[in-house]
């Protein structure tokens, strides 16, 4: 998952007011911070599992790796 601080942040803002968001919300999301419907909903899925606080943790640890290679 590719996303940035920022969008997480605002994808935590949304998650903290809706956890489950339906298709047309996730979509609206994705198009107003410049995501894939795919990032989006990917991300509100991982999130449901493992909290917002830990799925950055998870996404930072994913493009450290990245840039290792």
């Amino acid at each position: 998952m590719n996303i940035s601080l920022q969008q997480h942040d605002v994808l935590t803002k949304f998650y903290e007011k809706n956890p489950v968001p339906d298709r047309q919300q996730r979509e609206s999301i994705a198009k107003s911070y410049g995501m894939s419907n795919v990032e989006v909903e990917s991300w509100f899925s991982k999130c449901q599992v493992v909290g917002p606080e830990e799925l950055w943790q998870e996404i930072i640890l994913e493009i450290i790796k990245l840039q290792e290679e």
